[in-house]
């Protein structure tokens, strides 16, 4: 098994925006907390209309952005040599041998929105998902040793001229994985025959 967490990270994300909506009226001022009472109530008008949608990705859009949305995309992955087991065996059955290594991947979360404002309330949602659900990632998709990091807001790289938003943020994940792989089945002998040529010499 390879792991695919930019994959683990937008499933992850889709359920919060899910929870968060269902559970608004507690969350809100839960994670928004330091927050004016005029801003919370910004949030809680927006998120109540259901019109108002957040799309969480791989990749980035290829049409202009106009709402909320998350761009999941593999920042930095490298083995972690010290963890690796010696020529990277770890089992074997009667008819299986399996191979793994150790891994960590930084994955990169770019935060697009309307304005400053949603740029950073967007952002710390991201960040409260990714902790509200560390547990998740870590036993239904092998992400252990998880850390969550912040970027500051930069301009937004659009190569394609279109975009409404000129900024974004950004939230790190970083965390390890083992992926494992199957060696493919040898072709085992389950029977031979031996001919041998007797000669005689004088």
């Amino acid at each position: 098994m390879i792991s695919l967490g930019d994959k683990a990270i937008v499933n992850v994300l889709n359920e919060a925006i899910s929870l968060f909506r269902q559970n608004i009226s507690t969350l809100v001022p839960n994670i928004y907390a330091l927050e004016t009472s005029t801003n919370q109530e910004e949030i809680l008008t927006w998120w109540s209309n259901p019109k108002n949608q957040v799309i969480a990705q791989i990749g980035f859009s290829r049409s202009p952005v106009t709402g909320l949305q998350y761009a999941v995309t593999t920042g930095q992955e490298s083995q972690i040599a010290s963890r690796r087991y010696v020529g990277n065996f770890i089992s074997q059955t009667s008819t299986q041998q399996t191979y793994s290594t150790t891994f960590e991947t930084t994955y990169i979360i770019g935060v697009l929105g309307p304005n400053q404002n949603w740029l950073l309330w967007s952002q710390m949602l991201c960040k409260w998902a990714l902790l509200y659900y560390t547990k998740t990632l870590e036993t239904d998709y092998g992400l252990f040793n998880q850390r969550v990091g912040l970027g500051p807001l930069q301009p937004y790289p659009d190569s394609m001229g279109d975009s409404v938003f000129p900024f974004y943020r950004t939230v790190t994940f970083t965390a390890q994985h083992e992926d494992t792989w199957d060696a493919l089945p040898v072709q085992s002998v389950s029977s031979a025959s031996v001919q041998t040529n007797n000669t005689t010499s004088s």
